[in-house]
């Protein structure tokens, strides 16, 4: 496999962000003790770790040029599929094994569907909709040579989504918050003029986390329109978190952030299995007592293991592009 040039930011942005959806987001409520734990706060920081992400994800996928021809579109869409399903897949099957989300729900998220066919089984929803992207990445790509072209390729398919929101059937309206974040993280890596004004600009995206936030804040349930208005924070927060955290990712030991980095992934994945696991072989009475033994065990567990069950796939993956070579 070519080694690629790991980008210190990004393992610092994705670290940060799967600690905090899995070891806090996720982690706190299985205590059963702290309800408060989510706030319009920390709901914000939520979905704008997710959006960053999605970001991250159209990033990188948009670094290297991608061809529009037949052969290339399927060499790249069999590298996605082969880097992310089987796992994804095995991931949908201990759900159902373990009772975390009913056959229908799983069914539909194998299929790839979930997000136009509701409901997505919670957690593993956010893969469901990244693949979804993928399919769309190598256009997007493309279409970012071009500003007046990829602002067109973008505004058409959030209408189309719209479309079949209301005129088919309702989608899982997530897809609708973060497809901006792809795209945005797609146009990123492609346009250096892009770079250069956010960049010149970001301590006035910074103060437009105010206003992003208030009309976060304003967003109430799982609607459509919600959906939309939380957009602007997503999109102003993870840029400026991806502008503002270069000089923070270099104070940080990058073995361990190349390491949470790496992990991110089967992390997602498998953690809800982890912690049923943990919590039927053994659970604390107290509120706290369970807090400690969740933060201070199981969650470092999932994480050696996310990235021992990363490592042995990479490696299978390895020997089968060799062989193919």
């Amino acid at each position: 496999m070519t080694t690629v040039r790991r980008d210190p930011v990004i393992d610092f942005l994705r670290g940060v962000c799967i600690l905090y959806i899995v070891g806090y987001w996720h982690l706190v409520p299985y205590t059963q003790a702290f309800p408060g734990y989510a706030t319009f706060i920390t709901e914000a920081v939520k979905d704008t770790a997710l959006g960053i992400f999605v970001f991250c994800s159209g990033y990188l996928l948009a670094v290297r040029d991608v061809s529009l021809a037949p052969v290339a579109l399927g060499a790249f869409y069999r590298r996605r599929v082969l880097r992310i399903y089987p796992l994804y897949l095995l991931a949908l099957l201990l759900f159902a094994a373990l009772g975390l989300a009913g056959s229908a729900d799983i069914l539909q998220a194998a299929l790839l569907i979930s997000m136009f066919s509701p409901p997505a089984p919670y957690t593993l929803w956010f893969i469901t909709m990244i693949m979804a992207f993928y399919l769309l990445a190598p256009f997007l790509i493309r279409a970012a040579e071009s500003l007046g072209l990829f602002a067109l390729v973008v505004i058409s398919l959030m209408v189309l989504i719209y479309l079949y929101h209301y005129q088919v059937t309702a989608t899982d309206v997530r897809m609708t918050m973060f497809l901006p974040a792809f795209a945005f993280g797609v146009l990123f890596a492609r346009q250096a003029r892009v770079q250069s004004v956010l960049r010149a600009g970001r301590w006035l995206l910074l103060i437009g986390l105010v206003p992003a936030y208030l009309l976060f804040a304003q967003q109430v349930g799982a609607t459509y329109a919600a959906a939309v208005g939380r957009i602007p924070l997503i999109l102003v927060g993870t840029a400026v978190a991806f502008l503002f955290a270069g000089p923070v990712a270099r104070l940080v030991h990058a073995p361990i952030l190349y390491w949470l980095s790496y992990a991110s992934f089967g992390l997602y994945l498998f953690h809800r299995v982890v912690f049923k696991f943990a919590i039927d072989l053994y659970f604390p009475a107290g509120g706290w007592e369970r807090l400690l033994y969740l933060l201070g065990l199981v969650l470092p567990l999932a994480i050696v293991l996310a990235y021992v069950i990363q490592k042995a796939y990479d490696r299978v993956l390895d020997r089968l592009e060799s062989r193919s070579g």
